[in-house]
């Protein structure tokens, strides 16, 4: 009878350590390449095989992006774009009032728009404009509010993410159209 032979495997501290004859192993990796190829023979010409890693890549690259733009336009500001927002939740007889949270991507004068906003904090109007990526409008949304607090990210030099500004304002007399 062959000798066995001893196979390590990366967990061997979570069990005993696998004994296989390595002529079973051959006749394993033998088989394998054998189905492989008898598999390929009956696939239609122009066929492409791809591997898991390659489909990935794939289905990334193809995904449409749906993600919504929302436009913000604050009477008397500069016009923002809002690459994050949250609403509060509504309820019957309170849809009309609440605090919504924006966050902006850094820009010309993003900043200095929102901290002149919050240093003055009279009642504006805001409309937002909600449309896909190819400028088709799905609705407006506009209401009266005054700034309650902004929030810049930490700097980080390793840090990947782009740097946002999160702003909150009090809102009333929401309106959807």
């Amino acid at each position: 009878m062959p000798r066995k032979k001893k196979v390590e495997l990366q967990e061997k501290d979570q069990g005993l350590p696998l004994l296989v004859d390595p002529v079973h192993v051959q006749q394993i990796q033998q088989a394998l390449a054998a189905q492989a190829g008898e598999m390929m023979q009956h696939l239609p010409p122009g066929l492409m095989v791809l591997t898991e890693e390659e489909l990935g890549e794939m289905e990334e690259d193809d995904e449409e992006d749906r993600s919504p733009v929302w436009e913000v336009d604050i009477d008397g500001l500069q016009k923002l774009t809002a690459s994050g927002m949250k609403f509060p939740v509504f309820t019957p007889g309170e849809q009309n009032s609440g605090q919504v949270v924006f966050e902006f991507l850094p820009g010309k004068g993003v900043n200095a728009t929102i901290f002149g906003w919050l240093s003055a904090p009279k009642e504006r109007k805001v409309t937002l404009r909600l449309t896909d990526r190819d400028d088709n409008q799905f609705e407006t949304w506009t209401f009266k509010a005054v700034p309650v607090a902004i929030a810049l990210d930490e700097l980080d030099a390793e840090s990947k993410d782009p740097w946002c500004t999160t702003f909150q304002v009090s809102v009333k007399d929401i309106q959807i159209t």
